[in-house]
């Protein structure tokens, strides 16, 4: 589905010098239906892997490539959730979710019973009326999740969605996630800071260290995953002995 090879990204400082690179050589492969965590400490590159497999970046070394073709911009197969919900204060929650289908030419009944499916999934439904501001945090964030899943984007983009959530939100919205995962075989790249999220959602935790990849991790466990069960308990304290894990 999605392909880094031999990727490697610097930015300038302000003086116009390049600075230390924020990746190196990151080769990472992504198949389709995957749920892969991309777990690390602030300023490892987590941010900037995904803006590269988004097209809002470009590597500075290496190729990332989505079915094969290399990436040249943003484009609607990578459907991007920011950490703080991006959504049009002028339209309504209806509006926010139907306005990428309609650049994609979508109306009419069409439109309207894909905008009401995608209400519906994300318990939403009693609020497509509702302007952005009058919504909670998370509310708002499955307006997010929502307008992604309309676009029927093959691939979601997720940087940190929830963290800034309060942990029952968070959980309830991390349940949504794996439902939607689920019944949709949307393949979905995560990035995240917290090793219990990572543990929770991943099918692979991929841990970034110091602009590469450190350990790239299979989880066998079945989903759901009960929070207090034995295995995930033990998946989270396997996951902290790594150096690049604090939280």
């Amino acid at each position: 589905m999605i392909r880094f090879e031999q990727v490697s990204k610097t930015y300038n400082g302000e003086d116009g010098r390049q600075a230390d690179p924020v990746l190196v050589d990151v080769n990472l492969h992504v198949h389709p239906g995957e749920l892969v965590c991309i777990l690390g400490t602030s300023g490892c590159g987590k941010t900037t892997l995904l803006n590269l497999a988004a097209g809002f970046l470009k590597p500075t070394a290496g190729r990332v490539l989505f079915a094969g073709q290399s990436i040249q911009g943003p484009g609607p197969e990578r459907g991007m959730v920011f950490q703080e919900p991006t959504l049009f204060p002028w339209l309504t929650v209806s509006g926010n979710i139907a306005f990428a289908l309609k650049q994609q030419g979508v109306k009419g009944r069409r439109l309207e019973e894909t905008v009401n499916h995608y209400l519906a999934v994300m318990d939403l439904s009693d609020h497509g009326h509702i302007f952005p501001y009058a919504l909670s945090g998370g509310m708002r964030q499955r307006v997010a999740i929502a307008r992604v899943l309309a676009m029927a984007s093959p691939l979601m983009l997720m940087d940190e969605p929830f963290s800034a959530l309060d942990a029952h939100t968070r959980e309830r919205l991390q349940d949504e996630l794996l439902q939607v995962h689920k019944d949709n075989s949307r393949t979905i790249l995560y990035v995240t800071h917290s090793v219990a999220e990572a543990a929770y959602l991943g099918d692979r935790i991929v841990i970034l260290r110091d602009g590469g990849i450190l350990v790239d991790i299979p989880v066998d466990l079945p989903k759901p995953r009960g929070r207090s069960t034995r295995s995930y308990l033990e998946l989270q304290e396997q996951l902290r002995t790594l150096p690049a894990c604090k939280k």
